[in-house]
Order: structure tokens, then C-alpha cells, then sequence
């Protein structure tokens, strides 16, 4: 026990890397030269991953096609067990139930921030085109079904975490809260 053996420290690590998330929808921001080109990159990136979504739903209900299924069985991946390929988790066109439970999950969040009034005008102080509230409602419910469908039960509670630095993220002495905790 303890963090002496390798269970503590890699489960130090593994938390390292989930709590991460959090806060990539909004360190991207730093990277695109106005916010204006951040939400294009946002609603285009929302609207291609519903394809990703909608796939990794119909593996849940569907199962797998016959060249899904030979790949898995393969051996080429770590995300199946040969002996039991009927127990595994959907992953879509990403890399595993886990990668598509994070893009699905992340897009979610984005798409209900943006549904929000208030959201669109918090980043910038300027009202923020993006689809109408039903559209973007539409949109979180299939990414948030997407993620969910994977059963990875980490990457969608780290996603719904995402939803209280809404808040703790809109002024600055709230941002400093965030951080420190």
C-alpha cells in the first residue's frame, strides 16, 4: 500500500492524466488568435464528431460488421479480448472506448456550454454566434449518448466534471479557485 508500492503512484499518475481534461476546452483558447476562430474550430469540431457518436451508437445496439470483428479478433489491439469479442465496450473510429468516450464527452460539454445565452457571451464579453439552443440540446444529447454507450465510467464523470468550471471559470477570482483546487 501506500504510495511506496506501484499502485499508489500509478494511480497518482492515471488521476493526473483525467483531471487534465478539465481543462482542455478552456487552455484552447490560448492557442487560436481570437475567440471568434476557437468557436469556428468548436462548431465544426461538435459537428464532425456526431458521425463518430452516431457509429459508436450503433455498435451498442447494432454490434460490429464482419471486418470489425477480424480486426478484433486479430490481435492488432489491446481493446478486445479475442476469446470474448462480444464484450467489448464500442470505440467507434477512434482509438478505444476510452479515446471515444473523452472526444464524445468533451463535445457534449462544448455544445451544453453553447446552448447557454449566458455561455456565448462570457467568453469575450460579445454575443457568440453558434447554432440554435435546440440544435445544440440535439447535438449534446447524441455526443453524451456517444460517450456514455462505452461504459467508461471515468472519461464520462471527468466530462460531466467539466460542467462546474463553467461557472468557477467565468471571472477571475473564480479561476484562481479553480486552479488552486
Amino acid at each position: 500500500g501506500g504510495l511506496s508500492g506501484g499502485v499508489g503512484l500509478n494511480t497518482l499518475r492515471i488521476g493526473a492524466n483525467v483531471v487534465s481534461y478539465f481543462y482542455l476546452p478552456f487552455c484552447a483558447i490560448c492557442i487560436f488568435r481570437s475567440i471568434d476562430e476557437y468557436v469556428r474550430i468548436l462548431k465544426f469540431a461538435t459537428f464532425a464528431f456526431l458521425p463518430v457518436a452516431i457509429y459508436g451508437i450503433w455498435q451498442a445496439t447494432m454490434g460490429y460488421s464482419g471486418w470489425e470483428k477480424d480486426y478484433l479478433a486479430s490481435g492488432f489491439t489491446s481493446i478486445a479480448d479475442p476469446m470474448n469479442l462480444d464484450n467489448t465496450r464500442p470505440f467507434s473510429t477512434v482509438s478505444s472506448p476510452g479515446a471515444l468516450a473523452y472526444s464524445c464527452g468533451i463535445m457534449a460539454m462544448v455544445c451544453l456550454f453553447f446552448s447557454n445565452q449566458k455561455g456565448r457571451v462570457s467568453l469575450s464579453d460579445t454575443y457568440i454566434e453558434w447554432r440554435p439552443k435546440l440544435i445544440s440540446i440535439l447535438f449534446f444529447v447524441i455526443l453524451f449518448l456517444g460517450a456514455f454507450v462505452t461504459k467508461s465510467r471515468t472519461q464520462i464523470v471527468v466530462t460531466l466534471g467539466i460542467i462546474p468550471y463553467f461557472y468557477l471559470l467565468g471571472g477571475f477570482k473564480r479561476t484562481i479557485f479553480a486552479y488552486a483546487s
